[in-house]
């Protein structure tokens, strides 16, 4: 007998609020989790199964394997692949609690749309694919990869599986034909004198792939076995030549003739998602500058105006990289040799000298960090040189949070991807081009709010004083990009504090023989991966002095903190 609603587990921990179903092999419930009623999903063997079986040897072998393989997969965390929090038994039953997520199947989404675009296909197919990827290397299989088993999450692009086929393997005396689901199922699920392996779930993301694009399941693998599946280019013409031979090759009957890896499959697949074409730049957006005293006080506020060129990614209009012209100028980079603070002259920090002149091209700038909701779907991207995690951020609170423990190469490899995907030139910034965005006209002060930052208006370490203001707060983590509701001259947020953000150039001890036209400045015949790279601008954890225009922060270019963001450039808006 199933459990009913308001069943006690684990001595009150659990509550069952509801029975979502049963599938082939097991039960899944809604339960509420104490103290605070969390929603989770547990999932049991079907007690009808295992009564099914002959003798109880079977029986504890089915619940064996059950919990032995939900514990590996435990140890498989990945964003497109659901949490599972813990296993225990109950009532002589395993029991897998996960993480409850909001949102729709994949199998529901195309019910209600037909078939998505192949840009929309390719972005969840990718996602899983990699999430099946990663099972793998784990020595796992998936074994029930199909639409009903991916959901979306809500107010998100992120795919995720939601449910294993675990007790497949352990299934023995009776055929697999009553365990399978027609459409998803490759041969070898039919019989069971075959063996399993990385190629039935290869078939399982081809068929759930041929699904998304023509809006039915594939015929059944043994019905078509005699015959060549009809391409599904045939009942959708607006897939392309290079998507349509990927399904063709991973829905071959025989597991031989598959691909022998998903990484092997993925690179069938078109290595650019088609995207629309930017937006010309739009009407210049309105802004608020605001200037601070030493003692923190607003001396001065203005409305300014800035032109923005706005990008935007997939089919969401609110997933935008929104980017602001700063004009051409030149300025004085650095510091002078003693600055003035609390009505003090001290000496300024050597690697931040000697001062001069640079003159600066118009360019494009990032009007924020970038963000996490533009990361992931940035990070889920076909890889250029590196693998990115769509997760990586440490404060999760917002999407609109910045992206962080972003490594330099990272961050280059986000660029690749962004300019691949665009066919636009995005790339780091060069300190130089910082810095002067930075300032926006403020020379020989150490913020662009003047001569000191509060709390108020960014987000570091205040619980120091830099001159005269009132001590602040230290929030101790990052917070969403743009919610003081100001910004400096060029209508750039977040110059100052939230994340470090990753310049393009390598160290050099002070500025003696840089560039003057605000070119990165580069180390000829150095190795990337040996040269400290340059981080602007402080962060959340940092006090305000850490946080001034010309402070240089030097780094590894593999490391990674809950601090490390960046920001994009870009020259011009002309095609590579």
């Amino acid at each position: 007998m199933n459990w009913v609603s308001g069943h006690i587990l684990q001595n009150g921990k659990y509550v069952i609020d509801k029975e979502l179903g049963e599938g082939g092999f097991g039960t899944t419930y809604i339960a509420l989790k104490s103290p605070l009623d969390t929603k989770v999903v547990i999932k049991t063997p079907q007690i009808k199964k295992i009564n099914s079986f002959r003798t109880d040897e079977e029986k504890q072998k089915y619940k064996e394997g059950f919990r032995e393989e939900a514990l590996r997969l435990a140890l498989c965390p990945h964003p497109n692949i659901v949490k599972i929090e813990t296993v225990f038994s109950e009532d002589s039953l395993p029991c897998i609690v996960m993480e409850y997520i909001e949102g729709q199947t994949l199998w529901d989404v195309v019910k209600n749309q037909k078939v998505l675009t192949e840009k929309d296909a390719l972005i969840y197919i990718k996602q899983i694919a990699n999430a099946v990827h990663f099972i793998h290397e784990k020595g796992l299989v998936h074994r029930d990869v199909k639409p009903n088993n991916i959901i979306l999450r809500s107010n998100s692009n992120d795919a995720v599986l939601i449910d294993f086929g675990i007790a497949r393997q352990y299934i023995s005396g009776a055929p697999l034909t009553s365990y399978s689901t027609d459409g998803f199922s490759p041969i070898e699920q039919y019989d069971n004198d075959r063996v399993q392996g990385r190629y039935t779930d290869i078939y399982a993301l081809s068929a759930t792939f041929y699904y998304l694009l023509v809006g039915d399941p594939p015929p059944l693998a043994w019905v078509r076995k005699p015959e060549k599946l009809v391409p599904p280019k045939h009942r959708n013409p607006d897939i392309s030549d290079q998507t349509n031979e990927a399904i063709l090759e991973g829905l071959k009957v025989e597991p031989t003739e598959r691909p022998s890896s998903v990484q092997e499959w993925l690179e069938m697949l078109p290595k650019v998602i088609p995207l629309t074409p930017p937006l010309p730049p739009s009407p210049p957006f309105n802004f608020e500058v605001v200037y601070l005293d030493v003692r923190g006080q607003e001396r001065n506020r203005e409305q300014r105006k800035a032109e923005l060129f706005e990008q935007v990614l997939g089919d969401n209009p609110v997933l935008k990289l929104e980017m602001v012209k700063i004009s051409a100028g030149t300025y004085l980079m650095g510091s002078p040799d003693v600055e003035m603070v609390k009505s003090q002259y001290q000496p300024s920090n050597l690697t931040e000298r000697p001062q001069r002149k640079v003159s600066i091209d118009a360019f494009f700038m990032s009007r924020f960090p970038i963000t996490q909701a533009i990361w992931k779907f940035i990070a889920h991207l076909p890889k250029v040189q590196i693998d990115l995690n769509p997760d990586c951020s440490q404060f999760k609170q917002d999407e609109n949070n910045p992206v962080e423990q972003v490594s330099w190469f990272q961050a280059q490899e986000f660029c690749d991807r962004l300019s691949h995907l665009t066919q636009l030139n995005y790339r780091l910034p060069s300190e130089a081009e910082w810095e002067y965005a930075c300032k926006a006209g403020m020379e020989n002060k150490p913020f662009h709010f003047g001569d000191t930052i509060t709390t108020k208006y960014a987000n570091y370490d205040g619980t120091e004083s830099y001159n005269y203001e009132p001590m602040g707060e230290f929030h101790k983590q990052t917070k969403s990009v743009g919610i003081s509701g100001v910004a400096n001259a060029f209508g750039l947020s977040d110059m100052h504090g939230n994340v470090w953000e990753w310049c393009a150039d390598p160290k050099h001890d002070d500025y003696q023989g840089a560039p003057l036209d605000g070119r990165s400045w580069e180390i000829e015949g150095e190795a990337n991966n040996t040269i400290l790279r340059v981080l602007r601008g402080g962060a959340w954890e940092t006090k305000a002095g850490e946080c001034r225009a010309t402070n240089r922060k030097f780094v590894r270019p593999h490391r990674s903190r809950s601090s490390f963001g960046f920001r994009v450039a870009l020259s011009n808006l002309l095609s590579k």
